[in-house]
């Protein structure tokens, strides 16, 4: 006769199986590229050797992994958000998939490491993430690696989690972050510094919408949103459509919406554009004078174009023409 298990015993062991969390830690970080490898050239007018990036990780000490055979080793793996890591380049985005978590940090203290001269008594701290993406369309992540070395072994004391953020004083033979994306794109970049939090993320300036194919008699809600740390000192220092200069139009009309602790939008309603291919540019100056530029483009047709018809430009809700007044720049 099977043996009967207890249900009390398959619900205790249901809870102890699920992976338990603690508080999310987050670590920011500045790196200057060093090389960036490109055979299809696809991060032309993003990145350049001696651009400064910054970024991000989260991780939290309670999650571990299971390490049977070195006693020297631990890390643990997330499966969830918001464990994960983000890099901005130049108001580029390359970050783990927030759907598909696959990130990885690994400690290991006191191991052996072969860098090609035979094998060194080595401290690594390893972080790995696959099922990557971008916000720039065209450009597949595969993932994005940050190593962290030191070959005197003393950054580590043992194989716990870091409860705070790296010294990069103390990892003296490498700290390196790796994107490799699809193409043979591969950007590498050296560690300059760690922070905690957000400290050292440069915030992301997005327009929205970001392109756009509109009639002549349309209108449109344009936002220059910010988001990261220190959005509260932001400010819009510079708008220009088509290479003039309509900052002071642009504050005449903006509103100021907090989304949240770490986001301010920048709103002009209804905004009509003439005929024709149009690029908007927006500077936002950030806390410590830091700026940065962000575009988008536009294409205006006709309100009734030869041969099309509103079905043909699959124009959304939310473009349909708003009564006036609103930013006229098709004058």
């Amino acid at each position: 006769m099977p043996r009967r298990v207890p249900l009390l015993f398959l619900i205790v062991l249901s809870l102890l199986c699920k992976a338990a969390h603690g508080k999310p830690i987050a670590v920011s970080f500045r790196a200057r590229v060093t090389t960036v490898d490109d055979v299809l050239h696809l991060s032309v007018g993003i990145v350049k050797p001696g651009d400064v990036v910054s970024g991000y990780y989260v991780y939290d000490t309670v999650t571990k992994r299971p390490v049977v055979s070195n006693p020297n080793s631990g890390g643990a793996s997330y499966s969830t958000p918001p464990y994960g890591i983000a890099v901005n380049v130049n108001n580029v985005i390359f970050r783990n998939n927030p759907q598909h978590v696959d990130f990885s940090l690994d400690v290991e203290n006191d191991v052996n490491v072969n860098f090609g001269t035979g094998p060194v008594t080595t401290d690594l701290l390893t972080l790995n993430s696959g099922f990557c993406i971008c916000s720039k369309a065209g450009i597949v992540v595969d993932s994005i690696w940050l190593e962290l070395a030191d070959d005197t072994h003393t950054a580590l004391s043992g194989p716990a989690i870091p409860t705070s953020p790296p010294k990069i004083w103390k990892w003296r033979q490498q700290s390196d972050l790796n994107i490799y994306c699809e193409g043979e794109l591969h950007i590498e970049a050296n560690i300059i510094d760690f922070g905690p939090g957000l400290s050292m993320f440069t915030p992301v300036v997005s327009i929205t919408p970001n392109s756009g194919t509109f009639l002549s008699t349309q209108q449109f809600d344009a936002a220059v949103r910010i988001t990261g740390t220190d959005v509260a000192s932001a400010i819009v220092k510079e708008v220009t459509f088509d290479g003039d200069n309509i900052t002071n139009d642009f504050h005449r009309y903006q509103t100021v919406e907090n989304v949240n602790a770490n986001s301010i939008a920048f709103q002009v309603p209804r905004v009509r554009l003439p005929v024709g291919a149009h690029t908007l540019k927006v500077t936002v100056e950030l806390a410590n004078s830091r700026t940065v530029t962000t575009s988008a483009t536009y294409h205006v047709l006709s309100a009734t174009p030869r041969g099309s018809s509103a079905a043909d430009l699959q124009l959304s809700q939310e473009q349909i023409a708003m009564p006036d007044p609103g930013l006229d720049l098709s004058n």
